[in-house]
């Protein structure tokens, strides 16, 4: 079974369809919203196009880190965001890459050209 096109392309293609198609056949509030939706579809389309295996990544990075805890990609997240709120964390090396990661990973989708 196929199943297409994805989401990603569905919001890419509406994103271009506002561009294109109402952008220009609009003024003022409407035009800008317009806008705003279009670039907003495209946002959304860079995270249908992150791929299940980084989350996957992601959550394995997390329990390598956290071996002492468990859950999902959400639940772990919170276990680490709370372990750095007190301060409760000795590798610094290792958090730093454990960060840096997760910021590429929310620049892949947020501001894909950053650099």
């Amino acid at each position: 079974m196929i199943d297409l096109p994805k989401g990603g392309d569905l919001l890419r293609a509406m994103a271009e369809a506002l561009t294109t198609d109402v952008v220009p056949n609009t003024t003022d509030q409407a035009q800008y919203t317009s806008r705003i939706v279009a670039n907003l579809c495209l946002v959304v389309a860079r995270e249908f196009d992150v791929d299940a295996a980084d989350d996957h990544l992601r959550l394995e990075l997390l329990r390598d880190f956290l071996p002492e805890h468990s859950g999902d990609l959400a639940q772990m997240t919170g276990w680490l965001d709370s372990l750095i709120a007190v301060n409760a964390l000795d590798d610094d090396r290792a958090l730093h890459q454990l960060l840096m990661r997760d910021v590429e990973h929310r620049l892949a989708i947020g501001r894909p050209n950053y650099s």
